[in-house]
């Protein structure tokens, strides 16, 4: 007879995982603070997320991270901290900045996030844009 344990349950992948895929237009752009109900079961799912071991990966939000959330949603819900709620709305509108990375982003993967209005910068801002011994690996400051 096999044993399901509580913690087997609680953790199920299928249960606490979020969707990849990129909430409708109008829920982005919504600029309501979430409901009570919606920050615990975030948060909840976030903990969750974060002590199992079936689905952690490099991206995958830590405890801290997940308290963090908690605070700018009680900071921006009771305290109406404005740095909170823009934080709040940024997050909702899932933009990515697809100049963060080290590489030139492809063509194709500009045009998806154009098409969804996800795209944080048409072109790269100059802070990102990186030298080719910044490219290669090679230390700050070294001579190139």
């Amino acid at each position: 007879m096999a044993q399901v344990g509580l913690s087997g349950a609680v953790k199920d992948p299928k249960l606490i995982a979020e969707s990849p895929f990129p909430q409708p237009f109008e829920h982005r752009l919504s600029r309501d603070l979430p409901s009570w109900s919606d920050v615990y079961w975030q948060y909840r799912r976030c903990a969750q997320r974060s002590t199992s071991t079936s689905i952690m990966g490099f991206g995958d939000s830590t405890g801290v991270h997940c308290g963090q959330g908690l605070l700018r949603a009680v900071k921006a819900k009771w305290f109406g901290d404005q740095d909170a709620v823009d934080a709040i709305y940024r997050s909702r509108r899932q933009l990515v900045d697809a100049w963060k990375p080290p590489w030139q982003p492809r063509p194709e993967y500009l045009s998806l996030l154009e098409q969804q209005q996800r795209l944080m910068f048409e072109e790269p801002p100059a802070a990102s844009v990186r030298s080719k011994s910044a490219q290669r690996g090679a230390a700050p400051g070294a001579p190139t």
